[in-house]
């Protein structure tokens, strides 16, 4: 099959075999749809470091294809989507199943991706999605999943908040929590910020933050407020503890959402996501891909296996 692959140096479309299964909970789906983000680039860049060969990817949507003899949910046929993150099942948050691994393990990081044909995945991971919703917005779940995470932050709908950026996952986490009750948030720009009054928000949800924007979100955070890290930047970012002592502020990192529950939302309809679309490009285009990807980030970009970009 073709996949995307990360090279020891670079990285490139290459023939590669097609996924077996390995246990007996596996399953391979084919690939319909695989959305590109800023992780999937700063892995090809060499800015994440991951074993070589990879295949690359995380984000996608498919058709079951093969089950594994243990798999008791799925059946050829299927239409899926699937959770990236495989949990380790070991450690403390696995043991008492605090929904929060302290050694995971991703798709297109440390495992073969989903930029290629066909995906190998834990039937745990997998999750059906309904006929009426289309593969393309399914692809979009993680994406989903992971604005879905404010949720479970400290903060409540009642307290005046804001995203701050100005990116499509920046829209997509105010929508997100728009749908789920905080029908008061804002969004806030990253070069608007500094005209915000100091102290003037409650909490903060940043969704790309560096060293000079991380000291504009203590400042205008409210004493005991909270700044919730929503972000994956892959650079490190400084933090001026005096700052955050003066104030008392509580910093809190969150992950993702459930996974089921950002499968419903996509199916209701009721949170708009298609205007968030942008080009869907075949995988001999991969190069033009990643390069749209790498631009404002304001528009989500597509790969899929086929030269039909249609749905």
């Amino acid at each position: 099959m073709q996949a995307i692959v990360k090279l020891a140096e670079g990285y490139d479309l290459r023939t590669v075999d097609l996924p077996r299964l390995q246990h007996p909970h596996d399953v391979v789906i084919r690939v319909a749809y695989a959305g590109i983000c800023r992780t999937d680039v700063a892995v090809a860049e060499g800015r994440i470091a991951t074993r070589t060969p990879l295949i690359l990817g995380h984000e996608f949507s498919g058709v079951v294809d093969q089950v594994g003899s243990a798999v008791t949910r799925l059946a050829p046929g299927d239409r899926v989507t699937a959770m990236p993150v495989h949990d380790c099942g070991a450690c403390l948050g696995c043991r008492e199943k605090l929904d929060t691994c302290e050694f995971p393990s991703m798709l297109g990081v440390e495992h073969d991706g989903a930029f290629a044909e066909s995906v190998r995945v834990p039937e745990r991971l997998v999750y059906e999605i309904p006929d009426h919703l289309d593969l393309q917005t399914a692809a979009y779940t993680e994406p989903v999943a992971a604005c879905l995470a404010v949720a479970k932050a400290a903060v409540s709908p009642g307290q005046r908040g804001a995203v701050v950026g100005s990116n499509r996952i920046a829209e997509l986490t105010r929508r997100v929590l728009h749908g789920v009750g905080y029908s008061s948030i804002e969004m806030i720009d990253p070069v608007a910020i500094r005209d915000c009054e100091t102290s003037s928000l409650d909490f903060v949800v940043e969704t790309s933050v560096d060293t000079d924007l991380f000291r504009e979100l203590v400042r205008v955070v409210r004493p005991r407020g909270r700044i919730v890290l929503k972000s994956r930047t892959p650079e490190r970012v400084g933090i001026y503890l005096p700052e955050l002592l003066r104030k008392e502020l509580s910093l809190e990192a969150v992950n993702y959402g459930s996974f089921q529950e950002s499968v419903d939302l996509l199916a209701e309809g009721s949170l708009a996501v298609r205007d968030l679309f942008g080009a869907c490009y075949p995988l001999a285009l991969f190069r033009s891909a990643f390069e749209s990807e790498r631009g404002a980030e304001s528009k989500k970009i597509f790969l899929r296996p086929d030269t039909d970009c249609g749905d």
